[in-house]
């Protein structure tokens, strides 16, 4: 499910904005990069997304 939604989100995003996913190599953190003309995108898509993958690895470890 946690890859089908940082696919999801690199997807919706792709026209806008970019948005990179991508589990760390050295931590157990999942790094999430977001990029777009303006902060407050910037801001709100990054809340999105972490509160999303949060969400998904919550359902894992619990």
């Amino acid at each position: 499910m946690i890859d089908q939604t940082i696919d999801f989100f690199q997807k919706i995003y792709s026209d806008n904005s970019r948005v990179y996913i991508r589990p760390s190599g050295t931590e157990p953190v999942i790094r999430v990069l977001v990029e777009a003309k303006n902060y407050k995108r910037v801001h709100s898509l990054s809340n999105e997304i972490t509160n999303k993958l949060f969400l998904e690895i919550n359902k894992i470890i619990n």
